[in-house]
């Protein structure tokens, strides 16, 4: 029997997390949960199938995507804790939006309301160290400790030569 395959390298994708805002616990409200904006640097589209994302630096207990989400150059999308799309749509505004925003819903972590990091590895990775893109985020120190009000982050991508590139939008 004969056969063939197909190796197929790919470089390593500019992603950065650029934005979170976390679930209000001190307002009295529940209209929303805790997102994160992951935000494409590259020049290539990237297929999310099988990455993951977690709030602490261990892949193997991290959120996986688990269908093929495919981020343009320079596109944004959202990452929301066990909230549909269609909700997260209705709450935000869906005339606030832009058109086509992708929004994928998660389970298994919830972002910390004050200082915190989040992690994002891709399908193949063996190594927590191996990241593709990791944030940190400040909130206030003082409440309501930023409820209501989505963070920016100092995010890094992961390049295949080692080297770190910072985004902020």
């Amino acid at each position: 029997a004969t056969g063939s395959a197909l190796l197929r390298v790919t470089k390593r994708p500019c992603l950065v997390i650029s934005e979170v805002m976390f679930y209000p616990t001190n307002t009295g409200t529940t209209d929303h949960n805790d997102w994160v904006e992951l935000t494409s640097f590259d020049t290539e589209p990237v297929d999310l199938w099988g990455y993951r994302i977690r709030d602490a630096l261990n892949f193997n207990i991290a959120f996986r995507i688990t269908n093929h989400v495919i981020i343009r150059p320079g596109e944004s999308i959202i990452l929301v804790k066990q909230m549909s799309p269609e909700a997260f749509n209705r709450w935000w505004g869906n005339d606030s939006l832009p058109p086509n925003l992708q929004v994928v819903e998660f389970v298994g972590f919830g972002l910390y309301n004050g200082n915190g990091e989040i992690y994002v590895w891709n399908g193949a990775t063996r190594n927590d160290w191996d990241l593709v893109a990791s944030a940190s985020y400040t909130a206030s120190s003082f409440p309501p400790y930023n409820e209501g009000i989505s963070v920016e982050c100092d995010g890094r991508c992961f390049p295949n030569d080692g080297s770190a590139s910072y985004g902020r939008t």
